[in-house]
């Protein structure tokens, strides 16, 4: 994962993370190539039990406040692209209160060896996905926060596909069922329809049967 981010008065960051399965040792091996690219202000690796390491993943620490949005990119963002990330996160910097990032999840892999109809999940040749996300401090107003946020994803429309990802569910996106869902939405309407016509299982954004 790959993010920008920025906290109330402070200075941009720019952080990779992520995950192997093997030594320390081969994972630096790896990593070399990024590491010599620039100038990082700090590299560490932590080694981690599985259950640990699923804690962490799974953002088992303290509380937040916050929205999000979505995205994908099934093309390299152009350099106007970039800069509306990059005006977006300095933006944020400057406000006094609450934070801001984008995180940019690659995609590929095993994720890409499917076709998108092969199973639900249809956004399958995406180079990466972007996680918008406005936090705030628990208590204060959102406005300020939901305000930035709207503003980043109107100003990455141009530049991405105008999908989203499922998990990442934002109640301003208008037509999130297609954004979701792509080309599958008619067939799992149709699997809806068969399995759960009165919709005993639903919420806000959920499939419906038509």
């Amino acid at each position: 994962m790959f993010g920008l981010s920025a906290a109330g008065g402070g200075a941009p960051a720019v952080r990779a993370v992520g995950q192997y399965l093997g030594s320390k040792d081969a994972l630096a091996t790896l990593l070399r190539p990024l590491v010599d690219t620039g100038t990082p202000s700090r590299v560490s690796t932590v080694e981690r039990e599985y259950l640990a390491s699923t804690r962490y993943w799974g953002g088992s620490g303290a509380r937040s406040t916050y929205a999000a949005a979505s995205d994908y990119a099934f093309r390299p963002l152009t350099r106007d692209g970039i800069r509306v990330l990059l005006d977006a996160i300095e933006a944020r910097a400057a406000s006094p209160t609450g934070g801001g990032a984008v995180l940019l999840d690659s995609y590929g892999g095993a994720i890409g060896r499917r076709a998108g109809a092969a199973t639900a999940f249809p956004h399958r040749r995406a180079l990466f996905s972007f996680q918008e996300i406005a936090s705030w401090p628990s208590g204060a107003l959102p406005a300020a926060g939901l305000a930035w946020l709207h503003r980043l994803h109107a100003g990455l429309r141009p530049h991405v596909s105008g999908y989203g990802y499922v998990n990442y569910i934002d109640p301003a996106e208008r037509d999130w069922a297609t954004a979701y869902h792509g080309g599958n939405l008619r067939r799992l309407q149709t699997v809806k329809r068969r399995y759960d016509p009165m919709r005993v299982f639903s919420f806000a954004q959920g499939i419906r049967p038509s």
